[in-house]
């Protein structure tokens, strides 16, 4: 029980459910990503079958399957792993592939970090067509698609920043930070409003 007087609700303790909700009448609900739709509506339709009134939900908490695969490495971000490692409604497993992902997408965001100075003008809007993709994803709740996206962005900001010869793109460079951020709450510098750019990026 909250110090609010809510309570958190797994969906699959559904053979508790009476006993729970006589208890408040505030709740938070956890399921699985996969299931939401079909649990939310079984769990509505049963508290009104037992009460006769709508169900009041204050949240609904998503989570995802994780299973452990066969590993050697350690990782650097659990959680990273688990929200960008499968699509919503498949599980996530823990492999040395997906161990690699992460860790080297850590390390090249630490080096871009140190690496490349960015100016945040006034720019109108922010457009650039990988990073308007990947802002698409991440609303839309496609995080792995998001990440997969933001690594190969992270690859070609590498790339370019190894040439003399070019110049990399101001709204790439941003929009990559704010991305980052946004999925994983990495660091960005220290001069760049994230909320204005991630509200610019069109």
């Amino acid at each position: 029980m909250n110090d609010d007087s809510s309570i958190i609700i797994d969906l699959q303790m559904s053979r508790f459910f009476k006993e729970v909700i006589e208890m408040v009448d505030d709740l938070r609900l956890i399921c699985l990503s996969g299931d939401i739709e079909s649990k939310l509506l079984f769990t509505e339709l049963l508290y009104y079958d037992i009460y006769k009134k709508k169900l009041n939900v204050r949240q609904v908490y998503s989570v995802q399957r994780v299973e452990e695969g066969k590993i050697s490495k350690d990782i650097k971000d659990i959680k990273l792993a688990c929200l960008c490692g499968a699509p919503l409604n498949q599980v996530v497993v823990i492999n040395d592939q997906l161990i690699f992902d992460v860790n080297q997408f850590i390390e090249n965001h630490q080096l871009i970090v140190k690496s490349v100075m960015v100016i945040q003008t006034n720019l109108e809007k922010v457009y650039n067509k990988q990073v308007s993709l990947i802002k698409k994803q991440i609303e839309d709740t496609k995080y792995s698609d998001a990440f997969k996206n933001l690594c190969k962005v992270q690859k070609q900001i590498i790339k370019i920043m190894e040439d003399i010869d070019k110049s990399i793109s101001e709204e790439l460079v941003i929009g990559y930070f704010a991305a980052t951020y946004i999925l994983a709450g990495y660091c960005y510098p220290d001069n760049l409003n994230i909320k204005l750019i991630w509200d610019k990026i069109s």
